[in-house]
């Protein structure tokens, strides 16, 4: 199968754009990991709707790739998008020292999506974003 990118991008960020209007959100707030599909959402949002409407958040964990992280603001700072750092470490940590002394990585990466998803829900919504 053969993908038509352009026509893809367009129907993507004509989508993104309504959403918008329709809904009345000012803001897309993105959780940004410096990986490629953060970086694809990022890319159409961005193209739909201008980087000044753009609000990501890079939340990383006390283990997470300090390089990858300094590379990522690099690169938002480049495309004039307003960011902000969040470190989940307190947020995560409190939780397994305090119930379950020993983890295994599967469960605290759960817990760390979960943990990211309610810090993107609660500024999207402090934001009057999407």
């Amino acid at each position: 199968m053969e993908l038509d990118c352009v026509s893809a991008a367009e129907k993507i960020t004509g989508f993104i754009r309504n959403k918008f209007e329709t809904l009345g959100r000012k803001t897309a707030v993105l959780g940004v990991s410096g990986g490629i599909d953060s970086a694809v959402v990022l890319y159409l949002a961005a193209l739909a709707l201008g980087p000044e409407r753009i609000s990501a958040l890079l939340m990383p964990y006390k283990t997470s790739d300090r390089d990858e992280l300094g590379k990522t603001v690099e690169m938002l700072k480049n495309r004039d998008i307003r960011y902000r750092i969040i470190d989940i470490s307190p947020m995560v940590d409190p939780y397994f020292s305090l119930y379950f002394i020993n983890s295994d990585p599967l469960r605290m990466g759960n817990k760390m999506a979960r943990e990211r998803m309610s810090i993107l829900f609660d500024h999207a919504q402090m934001m009057n974003g999407l």
